[in-house]
């Protein structure tokens, strides 16, 4: 039973990247992953729940995607937390003989720390689309892991990171041309950010910054001790105090739907460029709400 709901879990993540399932035309004959689908979902379907363990961030996104919509009979459950915090709960399980979550949305680094303690079952065997195990129709070619067995924690799509937000009744962004721009002493004691030492979005955030070279640890270096932020550790705290005009800055990331609550908050940069590329003169493209 557990096998099947594997199965049908690595499908909430692959579905909004898949291309739509082939419907069989008649006088065409079977393929044999089309029995092995049709198996699965009447197998899920009679379990009727499928159990995910994901980000705070982006687990309400998952849970909202058209999969609940194509599979009616199936319920998504979703438990959020910070990467780190499932870690611990999922260890926890595991001591206690009990296997709760069917699959993992942890970020980048959580997961490696369930790799090394060997809880983690290989997720390519999973997968049953041709569209999905034709690894040509992945990115560059290939289907991208963490873990250097290539097996236990699939890169499964890139995601632009919402870098720097704005209170659109504070700010003018218009005035900003440059990163550097956000370190303009008027904007001490103005900005929130998300604490680095959270980890998730935090981390990726910052890698962005200190990898960039026209940026780099100067810039984190002054952001952190010229600039007197506000650390927040919690979605959607800083968020919330940036639409209610507590703050006029934000460096965080934001989900779709958090974005659709708070028609006051607005983003100045993503990080759609890639780091090696980003220009601190040319920050990625704008995003609005």
């Amino acid at each position: 039973m557990m096998d099947v709901k594997i199965l049908l879990a690595v499908l909430i993540l692959l579905i909004a990247v898949a291309a739509p399932t082939r419907h069989l035309i008649a006088g065409e004959v079977r393929a044999p992953w089309q029995d092995e689908w049709e198996k699965t979902v009447k197998a899920a379907e009679q379990e009727g729940q499928v159990s995910l363990y994901s980000l705070s961030e982006v687990g309400e996104a998952i849970a909202n995607t058209g999969f609940q919509k194509k599979f009616p009979k199936i319920k998504i459950s979703v438990v959020t937390a910070r990467g780190g915090e499932h870690v611990s709960r999922v260890m926890a399980e595991r001591r206690a003989g009990k296997f709760l979550a069917d699959v993992g949305n942890l970020g980048n680094t959580s997961p490696y720390t369930l790799y090394q303690s060997k809880v983690l079952e290989p997720i390519a065997a999973a997968f049953i689309l041709p569209e999905v195990k034709d690894e040509s129709k992945w990115w560059q070619g290939k289907q991208h892991f963490i873990d250097p067995e290539g097996k236990y924690i699939l890169v499964y799509v890139g995601a632009p990171l919402f870098l720097v937000g704005y209170n659109s009744k504070l700010v003018n962004p218009s005035t900003f041309k440059s990163y550097w721009d956000l370190l303009d002493p008027k904007w001490k004691g103005k900005i929130v950010v998300f604490d680095p030492k959270a980890g998730g979005f935090a981390a990726t955030r910052d890698r962005f910054f200190y990898h960039n070279p026209e940026l780099g640890p100067p810039f984190l270096r002054r952001l952190f001790s010229e600039m007197a932020p506000t650390l927040y550790a919690r979605y959607p705290q800083g968020e919330d105090w940036l639409a209610a005009g507590k703050y006029s800055l934000a460096y965080a990331a934001i989900s779709r739907s958090a974005k659709r609550r708070r028609r006051a908050c607005r983003w100045i940069w993503s990080n759609r460029r890639s780091s090696k590329k980003a220009s601190a003169s040319k920050p990625g493209r704008r995003r609005w709400c």
